[in-house]
């Protein structure tokens, strides 16, 4: 459920952090992102 919503809101959510951020679309090189082990051990901590 939870990763159905981050999916959903991935989008929305950058493009509030670009525009809120002062910078262009143009001006990032690179975004990463992790992929594993997931979201039960992040909720764990």
């Amino acid at each position: 459920m939870a990763a159905r919503l981050h999916a959903n809101n991935i989008f929305s959510v950058l493009e509030n952090v670009i525009n809120s951020s002062g910078i262009k679309i143009e001006d990032i090189d690179y975004i990463a992102c992790t992929e594993t082990p997931g979201l039960i051990p992040s909720l764990l901590v």
